[in-house]
């Protein structure tokens, strides 16, 4: 039987596109990568440029040395979006501006510009103010200039300028940098440096032991407004003070309303206290799943006390005693909430115990109360104090307990235990499979087991 010319014509172009199937019509980016100078090494810039071909940008290589006024020429004709200049040769200085200042003479305003090679720390702001967006040193990693294009891409995409012309004072730093500024001092790139480690980046710190204290209870016995009322006076003692408070995230939504800040009177107003507001991502323990490393990332850029509240959500606090030297138990009057602390195990591990707004009535009976737990629970002597953040009672009181208060060895054992199971909830939370395999448990394709075997 004869196949149709219009049939096999078609027939023919099918399997074309099977073997070749059509190339994209968008790519992320035009970009030319170019040396300017007499430096005749080009190793690192045509990695640069696979690494970013390989990310899905259109790449122009210039080649070796290169004028100022040919990269401009070349990103004009290429109609480039973005400009990479790659240096070694100790001309940064002044072939870097002059390729900027050709740029802006010749209405390229908006093109990105970013720079890499050996540029000394100290010479990296003059780059910066003539509109470089982003500087990387030796050892800078490709999906750093990758990640740079992205953030300068969706500053545009948001109306933001990001040109080599145009006055935002926007740059990017990579992660490494942004730990470098935080801990030479930096505010600003330590809550850019925590929110990094909190989406999974790792740092190395040096080991310490820094000092920490968690605050856990109930929700409503002012746990917030009781670190508060500690921040000031550990300020007003020359202290810096770094608190991490956890909220929980919404099991269906994810979101999270992130409060406690607000009971905190000491926390907006000092340049020696430091919060840092946190949702739990539904981590199980009443906990943001990487608490340890903004503990280390604090402790390294200088701060002395670092305070940690849990989200009081009631038999999830024990758990604190894996990130915190000390552990403090708030409670307030006629809660009921002994019987729910011993539930936990809270009661047996807590260091000093608070009994929170003590100007109201049943504040004594309730310190007695829980007095009287603790010796049914293990016979311990530990400290009740009756406390008031509303006016301050008994404030300076706690604060002398908790200083004199130091680490209990004979928790190593619990402390190994939970922070395992806190790293065994990331992974699995973290699994690639995890919302695969859900699916086919509410189906009921699989069964608990299988499910747990599919996810090892």
């Amino acid at each position: 039987m004869s196949i149709p010319v219009g049939n096999a014509a078609m027939l023919t172009r099918h399997r074309l596109l099977e073997v070749c199937p059509p190339t994209p019509s968008f790519v992320e980016m035009r970009i030319v990568i170019a040396k300017p100078g007499l430096d005749g090494h080009d190793r690192g810039a045509k990695v640069v440029a696979r690494a970013l071909r390989d990310g899905g940008h259109e790449v122009v290589y210039t080649g070796l040395r290169k004028t100022p006024g040919e990269i401009v020429r070349i990103v004009m004709d290429e109609d480039a979006a973005a400009l990479g200049l790659s240096t070694l040769s100790g001309a940064h200085d002044v072939l870097v501006p002059a390729v900027c200042d050709g740029l802006r003479e010749e209405g390229l305003s908006e093109v990105i510009v970013f720079a890499g090679g050996i540029i000394p720390s100290d010479e990296r702001d003059s780059l910066h103010n003539q509109g470089v967006r982003a500087i990387f040193g030796p050892g800078a990693r490709t999906s750093e200039i990758l990640e740079f294009l992205e953030a300068a891409s969706g500053r545009i995409e948001s109306g933001e300028p990001v040109g080599v012309g145009e006055n935002s004072g926007w740059r990017w730093l990579s992660d490494s940098e942004t730990m470098s500024s935080a801990l030479s001092g930096s505010r600003r790139d330590l809550s850019r440096a925590l929110t990094a480690i909190e989406n999974g980046a790792s740092f190395d710190f040096a080991a310490a032991d820094p000092w920490t204290l968690g605050v856990t209870g109930p929700p409503g016995v002012g746990k917030s407004s009781l670190i508060g009322s500690l921040i000031s006076k550990w300020a007003d003692r020359g202290e810096r003070v770094a608190v991490l408070a956890v909220d929980p995230s919404s099991p269906n939504s994810g979101g999270a309303l992130l409060a406690d800040r607000m009971r905190m009177q000491a926390a907006d107003s000092a340049d020696s206290v430091f919060v840092r507001s946190l949702a739990t991502r539904n981590h199980p323990g009443g906990l943001a799943s990487r608490i340890s490393p903004m503990i280390d990332c604090l402790h390294a850029c200088g701060w002395s006390r670092i305070v940690i509240e849990t989200v009081g959500s009631g038999q999830s606090e024990i758990r604190i005693v894996a990130f915190a030297d000390r552990v403090l138990l708030v409670d307030g009057p006629d809660r009921g909430d002994v019987v729910q602390a011993e539930k936990a195990g809270i009661l047996e591990l807590a260091d000093i115990i608070a009994i929170n707004k003590s100007d109201l009535p049943n504040s004594e009976q309730a310190a007695d109360s829980v007095r009287t737990a603790i010796g049914l629970v293990n016979g311990s002597d530990t400290p009740v104090h009756l406390v008031s953040a509303h006016d301050g009672s008994g404030v300076d009181d706690l604060l002398e307990e908790i200083e004199s208060c130091s680490f209990s060895a004979g928790r190593n054992r619990l402390r190994a235990r939970e922070q395992l199971l806190s790293a065994w909830d990331s992974r699995l939370l973290d699994h690639p499979g995890l919302n695969e395999v859900l699916d086919s448990l509410e189906t009921g394709s699989i069964t608990l087991d299988e499910a747990v075997e599919s996810l090892r």
